[in-house]
């Protein structure tokens, strides 16, 4: 297998009380799904539901049921509509680790070379010993000046003093790689598409393909409005009544209407940002009115 061209998922290892809540089940089909979900953490099971997840990780279905059941209370999977979603899966698949736990990392690797090369270096002296103790006739020693011994410091391998000064120690700083905002794998317009899709309300169409004049408006958003804020104005748009046909219209907010740009008519993406659509309440499920909460999502 070539691990260079292999895609693959994070899973951590910390025992939080959360997952050790989870019936054995749950603990049972979470890992698996992951595997399954794109880079955006979202599933389409085409309206299978659990039998569909139940062939996909080829686990059976009265154990997907009863893993799901639980995944799903807890708020660690979504179902919206036919897409199941991992709300939090692109932040735990890009955390990178602190400054200070790589530094020791790195101070504790550069520890394990030094002893292994100090070791290599006390051996070579041995060999060097016996070489002297040896002492051969003077055509011998002539030719092995024609011919260096591996045993020579030259030809020998790299010394403790040499690895030292390529090998960072707490004394000296230690190189940090760290992935740049221009190294990170850009958004397409079928990003934003998926986006869309796996945002808007029910009564709002779907976005089926990018036709060469979609692709072109959704290139053009990424390029006038961040990410985050394109996210947010459709978590806005898919919640507001005059864009979910609420007020009396049959009109309803599409993907080719929220990528408008500026004009002689209004952005929507600037206008749901500005709150223009936001309505002052929300009702909840248990019948209480609460403000509306924006909860972002990672999705990519």
């Amino acid at each position: 297998m070539r691990w260079e061209d292999e895609r693959y998922v994070r899973v951590y290892t910390r025992d939080t009380v959360g997952w050790k809540m989870l019936p054995w089940q749950a603990k049972c089909v979470l890992p698996l799904i992951l595997r399954k979900l794109d880079r955006s953490g979202i599933l389409d099971l085409q309206e299978h539901g659990n039998e569909g997840i139940s062939a996909l990780i080829d686990v059976p279905l009265e154990v997907v049921d009863v893993g799901m059941n639980s995944l799903l209370s807890r708020g660690a999977l979504e179902m919206r509509g036919s897409v199941l979603a991992a709300p939090n899966f692109v932040e735990a698949q890009e955390a990178k680790q602190s400054a200070r736990f790589r530094k020791a990392e790195s101070r504790a690797r550069a520890r394990d070379v030094t002893v292994v090369t100090k070791r290599d270096q006390e051996s070579h002296d041995v060999t060097r010993s016996h070489a002297s103790g040896r002492k051969v006739t003077d055509g011998h020693e002539r030719s092995r000046l024609v011919t260096p011994s591996l045993a020579e410091p030259s030809l020998a391998e790299p010394s403790l003093t040499t690895l030292s000064e390529q090998v960072p120690t707490s004394e000296q700083p230690v190189l940090e790689l760290e992935l740049t905002p221009n190294l990170k794998p850009k958004k397409t317009a079928e990003d934003l598409r998926l986006l869309w899709n796996a945002l808007k309300a029910q009564v709002q169409p779907e976005a089926i393909a990018l036709s060469p004049k979609r692709k072109k408006l959704a290139e053009a958003a990424l390029q006038r409005r961040p990410w985050a804020d394109i996210e947010r104005a459709f978590r806005v748009i898919a919640r507001a009544d005059m864009c979910t046909g609420k007020t009396g219209m049959t009109w309803v907010a599409t993907f080719d209407w929220a990528l408008r740009p500026e004009g002689e008519k209004p952005e929507p993406i600037r206008a749901a940002l500005e709150g223009e659509y936001t309505e002052k309440s929300d009702v909840s499920r248990n019948g209480i009115t609460q403000p509306i909460t924006m909860k972002p999502i990672r999705y990519e």
